[in-house]
């Protein structure tokens, strides 16, 4: 592999064959966005023999060049998830609405735990209002963060219960700065809004046993109204056990030998299924 060869729109080109558009592409078995960016840098690949090696190229030539978000969402599926939980007790939730903000990743198990990306493309400009909308739904907060950014971030949030991740070396993880645990700035109108209509009406049932006899026009105000004198730190735990409903289907494959590390992030965005496994393994064992 020769990745000096590898131009910016070239990376930029490669970067978008790791997108859930372009894995919903190969599920229909539609190769041609895939195969013309591969073909476009053939002359880097060395000793590729299956679509599974050449993208194992690809995704260490972007850890060199072009560190962008997804490489950052793999890297925290892989590293923390899959590596420090049971991936069958814990959920993942991607690009998830908080307030007015949209968390990049959220980690649900007993707690509920936010990581905000910010990569060296990235600017610190909307990170406060960031935080500060997570807080009103998480405990726990970090940014994680290119080596660049680490010096200011530490000194705007030493004295924070925000906690400071640095990417570096290829997926590796530092925390520089762990989150405290903070409750004060939870929010039952926050947590309430993230919920489905059967969620809520889930969560609203099992502690007071019934869902309001109302109009399907007022279901929502009077389940808020329920729930809203509620100890949010109790509010808050059933909507975490709630949301961890959303998890995978099929965790065993997506930790399988089968599986890419490279690609596991997205496989697990779009929840692949057995059928879709078996479609997505027949692609990479294609010639490269």
């Amino acid at each position: 592999m020769n990745s000096s060869l590898i131009s910016i729109n070239n990376l930029r080109s490669l970067s978008q064959i790791f997108t859930t558009t372009n894995l919903r592409r190969i599920l229909n078995k539609n190769y041609s966005f895939t195969d013309y960016r591969i073909k476009k840098n053939s002359d880097v690949f060395t000793g590729a023999v299956t679509k599974r090696d050449v993208f194992e190229q690809v995704y260490q030539i972007l850890q060199e060049q072009y560190y962008g978000e997804y490489l950052y969402k793999n890297a925290l599926l892989n590293k923390i998830l899959i590596e420090r939980h049971d991936i069958t007790k814990t959920c993942a939730l991607n690009e998830f609405k908080v307030s007015n903000s949209i968390a990049d990743y959220v980690l649900l198990n007993g707690n509920a735990t936010i990581y905000e990306i910010k990569t060296d493309l990235d600017t610190l400009a909307k990170l406060d209002k960031q935080l500060h909308d997570y807080s009103k739904f998480a405990e726990k907060v970090y940014i994680v963060s290119h080596s660049k950014f680490i010096k200011t971030l530490l000194s705007r949030y030493e004295n924070s219960h925000v906690g400071i991740i640095e990417m570096y070396n290829r997926d590796s993880l530092n925390v520089v700065k762990e989150s405290v645990a903070n409750y004060d700035n939870l929010s039952h109108d926050t947590l309430f809004r993230v919920l489905r209509k059967r969620e809520y009406l889930s969560i609203v049932e099992d502690i007071y046993g019934f869902v309001p006899d109302v109009p399907n026009t007022k279901i929502f105000r009077s389940c808020y109204e329920l729930i809203k004198d509620l100890d949010v730190e109790l509010f808050q735990s059933h909507v975490i056990e709630t949301l961890k409903e959303r998890n995978i289907s099929s965790p065993e494959l997506l930790t399988s030998r089968a599986t890419p590390y490279e690609w596991r992030q997205l496989c697990y965005s779009l929840d692949l299924k057995h059928g879709e496994y078996e479609t997505f393994y027949q692609y990479l064992n294609r010639q490269a």
